[in-house]
């Protein structure tokens, strides 16, 4: 009761990134709870450090809590992992597909260490190879341009960015080979993220090899202070069964093994009034069916509104920690807290009654008549 709510695009029409308007903005307007129903997964240190997640951290700390969707990136083939032995290398195969009109495809390696730990080789599927000098050039391969670029966070991760264009006009369909040779004496541990020029969260440009579903919480919601949502099935729309995570939903450890992931909460698939961006021929009244952790995360920044309502004097590491105390456990997500379900499943009820407990500083109904119509479960934006 009494409640405002703010509302703001997270991108301008050319797709940059709003953050530093919005975010001020919605601090001067008294925002207690901000939600985040986005994320990115190339050219990010996926680490924390982001001007992004650094703002979410400094909203946290005057007080007002960050909700962020842990993003729909599991199941998708857009992640691969690759333990490097020392001083050898190792291959992660990518494929592009035919007629695809993928004109340029962006990938991301990271690990943690220093910067000539790794060196990075590129092979297209015409037999063209080039080992890329990460120094903000350009070479060119097989009739592509490929731009390189390498640098490192303030928290130690190494990343190093690769953008492949054509314009022929089209990206060579496809096996690709990313070849990674670990310079160092000791054993490494590399990611590599991929996108292409449609910014889906699944199809287009996929790896075929080294893929892992954990790792694939996307930014912001590798933010320290967030409280990261994941998404699970209710109603067993589509695929998976009622009470189990939705394939989608992203995974954890962040890659500095810290565990990101809080909560999870219903995101596939729930009911939403229709709106005329997803849905052809919206009118007022209708509803669709609307998933993904965008549609999870909603649950969870409603509740800590409730939490707060209730309890004005929260702070958000105790707002975190009550739902994490409060989570229900079951069949399907075994013992939690683990990477794929956080502390458990949102149980708001029992956060209301739980008692209060003082916690350290972190070092994050349908109305008559309905009219169902079907939307696209994509429902987050490429930064």
């Amino acid at each position: 009761p009494g409640s405002q709510l703010l509302v703001a695009e997270s991108q301008d029409l050319q797709g940059n990134n709003l953050s530093s308007a919005y975010i001020p903005w919605a601090i001067a307007n008294g925002a207690r709870v901000m939600l985040y129903s986005f994320g990115s997964w190339v050219q990010e240190f996926m680490d924390g450090s982001s001007n992004l997640e650094q703002m979410l951290d400094a909203a946290t700390e005057q007080g007002i809590v960050q909700v962020v969707a842990a993003g729909n990136l599991a199941g998708s083939y857009k992640h691969a992992h690759m333990i490097l032995p020392s001083a050898s290398g190792s291959d992660a195969h990518f494929h592009v597909p035919p007629a695809g009109a993928i004109s340029y495809v962006s990938l991301s390696v990271l690990w943690q260490g220093p910067q000539q730990a790794a060196t990075v080789q590129l092979m297209t599927p015409l037999g063209g190879s080039v080992t890329l000098p990460g120094d903000d050039s350009w070479t060119t391969v097989d009739g592509h341009d490929i731009w390189s670029y390498l640098e490192r966070s303030p928290r130690g991760t190494s990343r190093f960015d690769v953008f492949v264009y054509s314009e022929r006009p089209e990206i060579t369909s496809g096996n690709w080979r990313l070849q990674l040779q670990n310079n160092m004496a000791l054993w490494l541990d590399t990611h590599v993220y991929i996108t292409d020029n449609f910014g889906q969260w699944a199809g287009g440009v996929t790896f075929i090899d080294r893929l892992d579903d954990m790792y694939t919480i996307t930014s912001p919601g590798t933010a320290d202070t967030a409280i990261t949502v994941g998404s699970y099935a209710t109603r067993g729309n589509l695929t998976g069964a009622p009470g189990a995570l939705s394939s989608f939903s992203g995974q954890g450890p962040r890659i500095d093994l810290q565990p990101i992931l809080d909560i999870s909460a219903p995101g596939h698939y729930d009911i939403a009034s229709a709106s005329s961006k997803d849905v052809a021929s919206a009118a007022v009244g209708q509803y669709a069916w609307f998933g993904g952790t965008s549609a999870a995360a909603p649950h969870v920044a409603g509740s800590v509104a409730l939490l707060l309502q209730a309890e004005p004097s929260l702070s958000p590491a105790q707002v975190k920690e009550r739902l994490h105390i409060s989570a229900r456990d079951d069949s399907f997500t075994g013992l939690v807290p683990n990477p794929r379900w956080g502390a458990g499943k949102l149980d708001i009820g029992a956060a209301l009654n739980a008692p209060p407990k003082p916690t350290p500083t972190p070092a994050g109904r349908l109305f008559l008549p309905v009219v169902l119509k079907p939307a696209a479960p994509a429902d987050f934006a490429l930064q």
